[in-house]
């Protein structure tokens, strides 16, 4: 889909950059919502894997063969990747921290889902050749990452007073 020439190639690479940019102002909002350390290191976690949705859109597969000499499409997908998990578990930490149950295990929950994705992927094919499969558990750890976006969006929305509403904890 986000491969250069392919019908979808403008949607599929513009959403993420799109995505991205109105995902850093909502990282912003995560971090000024923060109500200790640990949240705050969580939400700049969540801010540099939405920078690397980011480099996912514009460094797309074979960019090379358009611009620039050198892949880098490859550390942009790590960062979403492997940053996103720990964002939400750093996060989730943070959040427990400050009481609110609900939304720690939550966040725990969708981390997970990123490491369980790929680890199954990896067993269920029995090899690690990762030139050809890496739609399925992206799309996976996408969805987690979505998810966990959407719900800290919903409980940034309930709060009224910078205290978690009553119902979450």
């Amino acid at each position: 889909m986000g491969r250069y020439g392919a019908p979808t190639f403008p949607l599929f690479n513009g959403g993420l950059v799109l995505g991205g940019l109105v995902g850093l102002p909502f990282a912003w909002r995560v971090l000024i919502a923060s109500r200790n350390a640990v949240e705050r290191v969580g939400a700049i976690l969540l801010a540099i894997a939405v920078v690397g949705l980011i480099g996912v859109g514009i460094f797309f597969l074979d960019h090379t063969a358009v611009y620039l000499g050198r892949s880098l499409h490859g550390v942009a997908a790590l960062t979403v990747f492997g940053v996103a998990p720990v964002a939400a578990w750093v996060y989730g930490t943070g959040v427990a921290l400050s009481g609110d149950g609900r939304l720690a295990v939550a966040s725990f929950w969708l981390g997970n889902v990123h490491p369980v994705a790929w680890l199954a992927w990896v067993l269920a094919l029995g090899e690690i050749d990762t030139r050809t499969w890496f739609a399925v558990p992206e799309f996976v750890a996408a969805v987690a990452f979505g998810g966990w976006i959407l719900l800290l969006a919903v409980t940034l929305r309930r709060r009224t007073d910078g205290n978690p509403d009553e119902s979450s904890r």
